[in-house]
């Protein structure tokens, strides 16, 4: 959503950009949070002097709870060499996609005079509560974009509202396929994602709507599956480090379950914070849309 407004709606304005420093530091104290639980689990060992400041980073409940004492303290915090291990093993736990950006820009964010700027708010993530709406012209026709969240406590809200839309956007967050759900910490997130997909395409509210499936985070998929086979989410998926096999398996998988409920499915492989590809995958859709 945030792509297309940079490319579609004139982009950010200044007051638009500041409204986003509250999300950026929250990632940023999610970020830090997430990484100290990966230390925790990995078992490394922190100075003692960064045990204390970990501590306080995991109790930080909100924005307001981190004290200009805690900010000076997190660069030499990160400077630590269990928190140097737990980056180079980060595959092995979650940590949120764009934590290794914040966390290289930690000086910046955390300065008084802090104001994001595009790549930040790009970067930034923010959970989608509820149905979102978006309206925009391109080219003197209209588009309206729905943005619904995924996780289970907010499908209910939405699964049964969009009766004959146009097209679904569904997105499959190709380097999750190791890590569990964060309602569930027995569910596995790709496996969810099969699972909703499936739901999507039995759905008669969905009946006449084209399906395009966007494999999201090629970035990311492409550095993991080099180190955790994509067999630790399905036993008969390829074994090896290759990126074109991963995600032709994946590709498969998903436009199988379309067809079987005969459905038609458009994939795109996309890179969410690469503008170029949103502008070339968003033209694409333009045109199965119309044709």
């Amino acid at each position: 959503m945030k792509q297309l407004k940079l490319i579609h709606m004139n982009g950010f304005t200044e007051e638009e950009l500041k409204a986003f420093t509250a999300v950026v530091l929250g990632n940023l104290v999610g970020s830090l949070q997430c990484l100290v639980k990966g230390v925790i689990a990995k078992a490394y060992k922190l100075e003692k002097e960064n045990e204390e400041i970990a501590q306080e980073i995991v109790q930080v409940g909100s924005l307001k709870e981190i004290n200009e004492d805690l900010k000076n303290r997190i660069p030499e915090f990160m400077n630590d060499k269990a928190i140097s291990l737990a980056l180079k093993t980060s595959l092995e736990f979650y940590l949120p996609d764009s934590a290794t950006y914040f966390f290289e820009n930690l000086d910046r964010i955390l300065a008084d005079d802090y104001i994001p700027t595009i790549e930040d708010v790009i970067r930034a993530r923010l959970k989608t509560i509820g149905i979102n709406e978006v309206t925009f012209e391109v080219d003197k026709l209209f588009f309206k974009i729905v943005d619904v969240g995924g996780q289970r406590s907010e499908r209910r809200k939405w699964i049964h509202c969009f009766e004959d839309v146009t097209a679904i956007i569904f997105c499959v967050s190709l380097n999750e396929y190791n890590l569990m759900l964060e309602e569930d910490s027995t569910v596995n997130r790709m496996h969810e994602s099969v699972q909703l997909f499936t739901e999507i395409c039995d759905s008669p509210y969905f009946r006449n709507s084209a399906i395009l499936l966007f494999f999201n985070k090629k970035d990311l998929f492409e550095v993991k599956i080099k180190q955790i086979p994509l067999s630790v989410c399905y036993s008969n998926a390829p074994n090896g480090k290759s990126y074109e096999e991963g995600l032709k398996y994946l590709e498969q998988k998903f436009v199988k379950i379309g067809k079987k409920k005969g459905k038609i499915i458009y994939p795109h492989v996309t890179h969410a914070t690469d503008r170029d590809c949103i502008k070339f995958v968003f033209g694409a859709i333009r045109e199965t849309i119309l044709s």
